[in-house]
């Protein structure tokens, strides 16, 4: 499987309706063209209202990114999926997802993640392999909101890493939370990050060649690390 390039993308956060449209075009017919491929689903989700948005933030206290808000104001979330023909057999392989506003939620507001782990029992280490920071699910010192739930293997999180400064002031980051609750730095915007999913293709599991752990023998099968 090849990965859609650079040339091929635009800044989805930053875009007008007419850009973001012919974006979403140019990727499912990238997808389209590629061997054994069939079913590419895009789901056409309204845009969300100004108003939406400033509620979202006044009941989290806190600024959502300039390109995550020009995003919803264009699509309320993000849902792309394609299958393809293995032995004769349609299989669902690729799976685009960007949680809709009332989906981007906090997973460190309360006690637990999933109703089983208590979060007051997790220690994280300070700095990954990279040297940044990690969040924490001390929610005094990280708010954390979930932009894709990745079918279970992890999840993708929009942190607010808190800091002496005003939480309107900081700039989140989007990691990526493995099964066992591991952090992984993914890149500093939502722009950035929506770049890398388009350039995975959706593919399984892809966020794991971002990671030290790294890709599955099943997963390398379709996506090939960078």
């Amino acid at each position: 499987m090849e990965h859609i390039s650079n040339s091929d993308q635009t800044d989805v956060g930053e875009s007008s309706e007419s850009h973001h449209q012919i974006l979403i075009s140019n990727i499912i017919s990238k997808i389209e063209s590629l061997p054994k491929v069939v079913n590419v689903d895009h789901v056409d989700y309204p845009p969300v209202d100004q108003n939406d948005i400033q509620a979202w933030e006044r009941k989290h206290t806190c600024s959502m990114p300039d390109d995550l808000k020009a995003f919803y104001m264009l699509s309320n979330g993000f849902l792309l999926t394609w299958s393809v023909l293995f032995d004769g057999q349609k299989q669902s392989l690729g799976r685009m997802v960007v949680n809709s506003l009332k989906s981007l939620k906090r997973i460190n507001d309360n006690k637990n993640i999933n109703g089983s782990i208590a979060l007051d029992d997790i220690v994280c280490s300070d700095n990954d392999e990279c040297g940044n920071r990690k969040p924490q699910f001390d929610p005094s010192q990280s708010w954390i909101f979930e932009l894709d739930d990745c079918d279970g293997y992890g999840k993708v999180c929009l942190v607010y890493k808190l800091q002496s400064d005003s939480i309107n002031q900081i700039s989140p980051e989007v990691w990526f939370l493995d099964r066992a609750l591991g952090w992984h730095y993914l890149t500093d915007s939502f722009t950035k990050y929506f770049r890398l999913m388009i350039m995975h293709l959706g593919l399984p599991q892809w966020q794991y060649a971002l990671t030290n752990i790294g890709l599955s023998p099943i997963a390398k099968k379709y996506c090939r690390t960078r």
